[in-house]
């Protein structure tokens, strides 16, 4: 993940989740972002690629819909202002 990358992601900043099947939600981070822990190289695929994974908490405008709150379900998120959310 760059460097510049980085501050563009704070506390306050709205977002757009989407969902699987391409429903969105509007929301925003609640708490400054910090790195996930990464599965020490001994416990995983040595062909596997490692990547840093950030943490971030966000809040949504309504509620998310039950059949989305599922601990784990893949979500894109997107930033204001970038590709016009």
């Amino acid at each position: 993940m760059p460097k510049w990358f980085l501050r563009l992601i704070h506390k306050g900043r709205e977002v757009s989740i989407e969902f699987p099947n391409g429903d969105t939600e509007k929301g925003y981070i609640t708490s400054e972002p910090g790195y996930a822990e990464m599965t020490p190289m001994n416990e995983i695929n040595p062909l596997a690629t490692r990547q840093n994974k950030l943490v971030v908490t966000i809040k949504t405008i309504n509620k998310i819909p039950e059949q989305y709150q599922i601990h784990g379900i893949p979500v894109k998120i997107r930033f204001k202002s970038w590709y016009n959310y």
